[in-house]
C-alpha cells in the first residue's frame, strides 16, 4: 500500500510537467523546405500583330541559374512582349515582384512572369501571405489575368485573381496549415495591350504558437489527475 501511495504521489508531480512539455512540443511549427522551382519570364513579339510595322518575330525565356537561387531578370521580344521578375526562395520566406506587358510603341506581343515553387512543411505552420495583383489595359481590347494560388496537393488553400475589370486586388491570407506538400503559383500575363504585375510575401512564422495537440487540455488533465492523487493519499 505504501508503494502505491509513493507511485501516486510521483505521478501527481510528473503529470502536469509532462503535459506542459507535450504541449510545447506540439506547438513547434514546421519550416519551408523547397522541393521544386519552375520560375521563369517569357516574351513573344509578332510583327503581324502590329500590321507589319514592328520588328521580326522573336521569343525569349529566362530562368534562375540554379533552383531556389535569387532570380532577377527581364526579357523582351522585338518591339512587343516584355517581362521581368525579382524573386527569392527561402526556408522562412518566399517573396517576389513580377511584371509583364504585351505592348510597346504600337507593336504587340505577349509577356509572362511566373513564380511557381513547391515546398513541404514538416509540421503545422502559421503562414501569412500579403501583396497585390494588378492588371491595366491601355486601350481596352486586351484580356489577361494575374493569378495567385496556394494549394495543398489538389486542394486550393487560397486564390486571388485580377483582370482588366478588377484592377488591383490585394493578397490576404493568414492561418495555421497542417504538414504537407504545398505549391505557390503566381502569374502575370501581358497580352496585346495589357500590363500586369504582382508582388507578394509568403512568411512562415517560426515564432507563432500552433496548438496542434491541445497543450491547454493536456495541462488541465494533468492538474485534474494531480488533485485526484492528492485526495487519494489523504484518505490513506
Amino acid at each position: 500500500m505504501r508503494v502505491l501511495r509513493t507511485v501516486a504521489f510521483a505521478l501527481t508531480l510528473a503529470i502536469p510537467t509532462l503535459a506542459i512539455s507535450l504541449g510545447a512540443l506540439a506547438g513547434t511549427p514546421g519550416t519551408i523546405t523547397p522541393t521544386s522551382d519552375d520560375r521563369f519570364v517569357n516574351a513573344f513579339g509578332d510583327p503581324d500583330l502590329g500590321d507589319g510595322l514592328c520588328g521580326p518575330t522573336e521569343s525569349d525565356t529566362e530562368t534562375p541559374l540554379a533552383p531556389f537561387t535569387p532570380f532577377t531578370d527581364s526579357v523582351s521580344a522585338g518591339d512587343g512582349g516584355f517581362a521581368s521578375q525579382d524573386s527569392s526562395v527561402g526556408t522562412g520566406v518566399l517573396s517576389g515582384t513580377g511584371f509583364a506587358s504585351g505592348f510597346s510603341d504600337f507593336c504587340f506581343g505577349v509577356g509572362n512572369s511566373t513564380y511557381d515553387v513547391s515546398f513541404s512543411l514538416s509540421g503545422p505552420t502559421q503562414l501569412d501571405l500579403t501583396g497585390s495583383l494588378e492588371v491595366f489595359d491601355s486601350f481596352g481590347f486586351g484580356f489577361a489575368e494575374t493569378t495567385a494560388r496556394l494549394t495543398r496537393s489538389a486542394t486550393v488553400v487560397y486564390e486571388a485573381v485580377a483582370d482588366p475589370f478588377s484592377g488591383s486586388v490585394p493578397l490576404s491570407f493568414s492561418g495555421v496549415v497542417p504538414a504537407g506538400t504545398y505549391r505557390l503559383f503566381v502569374e502575370a500575363d501581358g497580352d496585346v495591350s495589357i500590363e500586369a504585375s504582382w508582388d507578394f510575401t509568403l512568411d512562415a512564422d517560426p515564432g507563432a504558437p500552433v496548438p496542434a495537440l491541445g497543450p491547454g487540455a493536456l495541462a488541465a488533465l494533468g492538474l485534474l489527475l494531480a488533485a485526484s492523487g492528492l485526495r487519494g493519499i489523504r484518505r490513506g
